[in-house]
């Protein structure tokens, strides 16, 4: 998706509203970051490659 230490930004859709979210690539463990709420670890399996695009969460 991006070299290593670019980043990309995606937004992922809920049942219940808009959840934005920032995917960063690293070649090693970053340094804690204290005004981080939440940090997680996952999986990613591109189905398509596409040219990157940001869009706005729709009002509410």
């Amino acid at each position: 998706m991006a070299r290593p230490g670019s980043r990309r930004q995606l937004q992922i859709g809920t049942h219940t509203r808009w959840v934005p979210f920032r995917l960063e690539l690293h070649d090693t463990e970053p340094m804690l970051d204290p005004a981080w709420e939440e940090i997680v670890e996952v999986s990613l399996t591109a189905l398509s490659i596409e040219r990157p695009s940001e869009k706005s969460a729709p009002p509410g």
